[in-house]
């Protein structure tokens, strides 16, 4: 997609300090950020989960009970065989705005399943798509309140962080990201949950990208596979870092990625840094 130049105008002359000075303070209200309190965002919460029968009731309830009500919530399980599609079935009941999938066959890729949930949503280019993980949980009913008026800037296209672990929970782990030309390669990986964008950004992300060699999605470290495009395309001042504890990461699962697939992860991380950078939009 090409992208007209916008010539700029000419800088104004030096003033000598005496005399009207307007210029400096439409200069200095053009500096803020464009607020419109009026904006009501619409938020489509994705919840890709494997054999969570022990968390995903807290997972949905966290989602469901927020102060700033999610428009629809899109649960797709990947064949779970320990009760996770019974548990929610029987949460579902007299809840509106629930749409729910489950894999005939096991895709092992949590990032396809992701990408599934998109797909079965009716979320519209300016809305707002957040990820939870179906063992992980919202760690406050106002999660989706202190995100959306990050949202409430007019530019914002992108919000990660504020996530705490189950063995930490008063330390949050949010660091931010200092070049969207360098992240890829030379940064350690940062922005994760909470991860929000807007649809149009994820509809631009070739598919190709969120699959390995052998054509299949990713089945490690696939939230890097698509946060490196987003970051890439939205640059760094249409994106904010969440620094209040709004998400709480399950790393106390025993079937948890981070626990049970370490090399795995390695080697597709190291296969996605390789990519190609995309362009700002």
């Amino acid at each position: 997609m090409s992208h007209r130049r916008i010539q700029s105008e000419k800088k104004p002359r030096r003033d000598n300090g005496s005399g009207p000075r307007p210029w400096r303070d439409t200069i200095a209200a053009l500096s803020k950020p464009v607020i419109n309190r009026r904006i009501k965002n619409r938020f489509i919460v994705i919840v890709p989960v494997y054999n969570a029968a022990k968390y995903i009731e807290v997972c949905l309830n966290s989602c469901y009970q927020q102060s700033y009500a999610a428009t629809s919530i899109v649960i797709v399980d990947d064949a779970s065989t320990d009760g996770t599609s019974n548990t929610i079935q029987l949460w579902m009941r007299g809840r509106e705005n629930i749409i729910y999938h489950r894999n005939a066959v096991r895709t092992r890729s949590p990032v396809g399943n992701i990408a599934l949930g998109i797909g079965l949503s009716d979320a519209e280019p300016d809305d707002i798509l957040v990820t939870v993980d179906g063992d992980d949980w919202l760690a406050t009913e106002d999660a989706l309140r202190i995100v959306n008026l990050k949202y409430q800037s007019c530019n914002v296209w992108l919000t990660y962080g504020g996530y705490v672990t189950v063995h930490a929970t008063q330390r949050i782990c949010t660091k931010p990201v200092l070049s969207t030309a360098f992240y890829r390669r030379h940064e350690p990986y940062k922005t994760s949950h909470l991860r929000t964008f807007r649809k149009h950004l994820w509809d631009r992300i070739e598919d190709d990208d969120l699959r390995d060699v052998d054509g299949q999605y990713y089945k490690f470290a696939g939230d890097l596979a698509f946060m490196y495009p987003l970051i890439e395309m939205a640059g760094l001042d249409r994106i904010r870092m969440i620094t209040e504890r709004i998400y709480v990461y399950n790393n106390r699962n025993p079937i948890n990625e981070n626990r049970v697939s370490a090399q795995g992860i390695k080697i597709c991380d190291r296969k996605i840094r390789a990519l190609g950078k995309y362009s700002k939009v």
